[in-house]
C-alpha cells in the first residue's frame, strides 16, 4: 500500500506536533502493508519527522510536488498550514478517501467548515462519506485496517 501524508513543512510546527507524529510513525512501520509513503512540500518542519523516521523504519519515502494526483491507496493529512489545506481539498474534491489526524482538535474549525458547507450543501454529500476524521492512533489503525 502507498500512503500519501500531508503535513507541516514549517519548522515551527515541529515544536507542537512532532511528538505524535513520531508515535504514528511508530504505529505505521508495524503495519506490514504500507510499502511506501509519499509526501508533498519542503523537508522542513514534520516532514522531516516523518522523512527521518521512514528512513529509521527503513519505509521508502518519496516526494512528489503533486502528491494529490498520484495514484496512493490512502491519504492522511497531519497538522498543517494552507499548503496542506489545499492538498485536503484536493483529494476531497477527487473523491478519494482520506483520514484527518486531528491532533489536540487542530482540525476542528476545518471540520466545522466542512459541516457547514455540507449543510448548506455547497459539497456533494458523496464526497464527504471519503473524508474520515480521528483523533487517535487506534482510529487510524482501524482505518488502516480496511
Amino acid at each position: 500500500m502507498t500512503l500519501c501524508i500531508f503535513a507541516s513543512g514549517f519548522v515551527k510546527s515541529k515544536l507542537w506536533f512532532e511528538d505524535p507524529v513520531i508515535k504514528f510513525m511508530e504505529m505505521i512501520k508495524y503495519r506490514s502493508c504500507v510499502k511506501n509513503i509519499v509526501y508533498n512540500g519542503n523537508i522542513n518542519g514534520l516532514i522531516s519527522t516523518i522523512y527521518t523516521e521512514s528512513l529509521k523504519y527503513k519505509i521508502p519515502v518519496t516526494q512528489n510536488s503533486a502528491s494529490y494526483d498520484i495514484n496512493c491507496d490512502f491519504y492522511i493529512a497531519l497538522p498543517g498550514g494552507l499548503g496542506t489545506i489545499y492538498q485536503m481539498t484536493r483529494v476531497i474534491y477527487g473523491g478519494n478517501p482520506i483520514l484527518i489526524y486531528n491532533i489536540d482538535g487542530f482540525y476542528n474549525n476545518f471540520i466545522d467548515y466542512l459541516e457547514e458547507i455540507q449543510a448548506f450543501e455547497m459539497i456533494d454529500s458523496e464526497l464527504i462519506k471519503n473524508v474520515k476524521i480521528v483523533s487517535t492512533l487506534a482510529e487510524i489503525e482501524e482505518w488502516l485496517k480496511k
